[in-house]
């Protein structure tokens, strides 16, 4: 265990100094304490605070602008923003960085339903957490008097309406606390009766005449409303001076994640063990003890089903010629790769921690924010972050699923026009959901979510039906659920599908429209925009739309019950690539999930009795209508005119039969 009864000789930051968040910015504002300037040496440590509020008891009207910057901060400041999924569908925003406290309900449609106000009770926000069954909230209060009964926080419990109920206690004298949740974020979690406020504090003054500060982690009963934990001037899980702080509970044992910057000087990982914490650096940071600039950001803590995990990202350390509590030398451009720390439960060493790397920005043209880390399942995550110009200027967002080991598990993707926010996305109904205040104008924004284990739970369902030939009728309701499942799926998701399996079940889902069409010659379905798949349609009847404007994006066709040695080839021209390879009975002709137009198409009948038959098709084109009838791998469509299939029909008839309209135009060139 690390020993904890150190003393930190470190002074206070600059003269006559706060901070005022606006946005993710730091800007410097002055008061009229009086500091003993000799003793300026380091960034968060002072001999006197007898002015203005810190940090913490500014009030500021943060929720005109939550979105993310490409500015990191040495020290996290106090969270405003909050989101709440509601059980009747509806959701609530909490924002808290001015006094009264606003609370707004949205509908689904987005728009405000309810709106509340609380006051604060004392003059610092702390932190908010929407409970099981209740919410909290923690306010505070400067004692710079160091008075022993005064309270300097409190921890009020509020129903899901926002009613008050009751509240916890914590006294100057429980916790040597005159600055409660200084240079420090602040975060609450559950788990049964047990809530955790995991935050920050400047100290009593000590011997030295300065007032330290460090983390702050408060245990209270939820049934009682009482504190549970010593909440002295070193705790068990002691770190100072601890600028974020993020918690959560593994079972019965709280583990808690810390970005320090003195004892220890890293990102520290602290796990409960009974009444004493087992600690592990994740990320040992170089440079002076105490020095305030670290080069480092957390933006996530979360559990898997067997590691801990924090999202972060980094400097390039050995650029740095010198770390201060104003500046790392040698930098430069402040670009920070973004990376994850990945713990074994079962392995609590240093060694034992892996780094591993989501994106690198060091020396590139762009500035990654600090990351986000959302957990779907014990064994899949979702990582984001918003990406800027090196001038700062907000581009794209970008996210990757990883696996509960950390790994990555798709590619990066990319998304443009949405903007990150302090507020934390949650997952409503199957999509990542957050929202921004700019400008006081709220946006939600949403990402839909790839269930990793829908997508293994349908894979393996695939896999288990029968082959093709082995099909009986009566499987054609599970493999229409089953198609109609895999269709559902957001086209990140279906790329995490083998194609052999995907094949397999269009083969299946081909048989068995054979089996059900008994006395058909020609089945056939469009993949229509907007729609999807249609379902099956036979000999001259229309598949696709009419007079709605919707595209034709692949197709799959078949043959049956015609000849014993007949099949079926179909090749289409596609917007921005042309002619595609021949695919045949029943493949998939097209695009899927790339919005592109099917401009025209060849079918034509194979096989040693194909000579037999002739196989006519029509299409109905953008701007023309229905064209004459094509066949026997005639082109039907137009080119260089960049008109969309909406439709098409297809018949199979004898040789020399009559055709089943005018043949003359059924392909339109530029």
């Amino acid at each position: 265990m690390r020993n904890n009864r150190v003393q930190i000789i470190l002074i206070f930051f600059s003269v006559v100094f706060g901070l005022i968040i606006s946005g993710n910015s730091i800007m410097a504002k002055n008061y009229s304490a009086q500091l003993n300037l000799d003793n300026l040496q380091s960034g968060i440590e002072t001999s006197e605070l007898q002015g203005g509020p810190t940090n913490s008891g500014i009030l500021i009207n943060s929720e005109q602008n939550n979105v993310v910057s490409s500015y990191f901060p040495r020290w996290k400041n106090t969270l405003f923003s909050y989101l709440i999924n509601n059980d009747n569908g509806t959701r609530t925003i909490v924002e808290a960085g001015s006094n009264p406290i606003t609370i707004k309900t949205y509908d689904e449609q987005q728009q405000v339903i309810d709106l509340k106000t609380i006051p604060y009770e004392f003059s610092y926000f702390g932190a908010f957490y929407s409970g099981e069954n209740y919410n909290y909230i923690a306010f505070g209060q400067a004692n710079r008097e160091e008075n022993n009964d005064k309270e300097v926080i409190r921890i009020v419990r509020y129903d899901k309406n926002f009613n008050r109920i009751d509240s916890a206690s914590i006294k100057g004298g429980e916790s040597f606390t005159i600055e409660p949740f200084a240079y420090s974020t602040g975060r609450m979690y559950e788990s049964g009766n047990q809530l955790v406020l995991h935050t920050g504090r400047l100290r009593y003054t000590t011997s030295d005449g300065l007032n330290h500060q460090s983390q702050l982690t408060i245990i209270v009963d939820t049934s009682t409303m009482k504190v549970t934990n010593y909440l002295g001037r070193f705790q068990n899980n002691h770190v100072s001076h601890s600028f974020d702080q993020y918690a959560r509970f593994d079972g019965e044992n709280l583990v808690l994640i810390d970005h320090g910057d003195a004892y220890p000087r890293s990102v520290v990982l602290n796990r409960q063990n009974g009444n004493y914490y087992e600690s592990v650096n994740l990320f040992s940071i170089p440079g002076t003890i105490g020095a305030n600039c670290t080069g480092v950001s957390i933006g996530g803590f979360e559990i898997s089903q067997d590691n801990y995990i924090v999202a972060m990202n980094t400097v390039d350390h050995t650029r740095i010629s010198e770390y201060t509590s104003y500046e790392m030398v040698g930098l430069g451009i402040d670009q920070r790769d973004i990376l994850l720390c990945v713990l074994g439960k079962n392995s609590l060493n240093d060694q034992s921690v892996k780094q591993i790397t989501i994106q690198k920005y060091v020396g590139s043209d762009k500035i990654g924010s600090i990351p986000k880390l959302v957990k779907i399942s014990d064994n899949q995550l979702i990582v984001l972050w918003q990406e800027f110009n090196l001038n700062g200027e907000i581009q794209d967002l970008k996210y990757v699923y990883v696996d509960g080991s950390g790994n990555k598990t798709t590619e990066i993707q990319t998304v443009s026009g949405s903007k990150l926010s302090e507020c934390q996305p949650l997952i409503i109904n199957s999509q990542l959901v957050w929202y921004a205040n700019e400008n006081n104008a709220v946006h939600f924004y949403s990402i839909p979510i790839m269930d990793q284990a829908k997508i293994k739970q349908l894979v393996d369902q695939i896999i288990a039906l029968p082959l093709p030939a082995d099909l009986k009728l009566n499987d054609r309701f599970e493999i229409e659920e089953l198609v109609k499942n895999v269709n559902e799926l957001n086209q990140i998701a279906k790329e995490q599908i083998d194609p052999a399996v995907i094949k397999k079940l269009n083969d299946a889902e081909v048989k068995i429209a054979e089996l059900d069409h008994n006395a058909k010659t020609c089945i056939y379905s469009t993949h229509v925009q907007n729609i999807g798949w249609q379902s099956w349609k036979e000999d001259g009847d229309i598949s696709g739309t009419s007079g709605e404007a919707k595209r034709l994006e692949a197709i799959r066709i078949s043959v049956s019950n015609i000849a014993p040695e007949i099949g079926v080839e179909y090749q289409t021209h596609v917007q921005n690539i042309g002619w595609q390879e021949m695919k045949a009975d029943g493949d998939v002709s097209g695009t899927s999930g790339k919005s592109l137009r099917l401009e025209a198409i060849r079918i034509k009948l194979t096989g040693l009795d194909s000579e037999q038959y002739d196989i006519y098709y029509q299409v109905h084109a953008e701007n023309y209508g229905w064209l004459d009838w094509a066949k026997n791998g005639e082109s039907a469509g137009t080119a260089g005119l960049s008109c969309r299939l909406e439709a098409i029909r297809i018949k199979v008839l004898l040789k020399g039969a009559t055709p089943p309209g005018s043949t003359e135009q059924p392909y339109i060139e530029k």
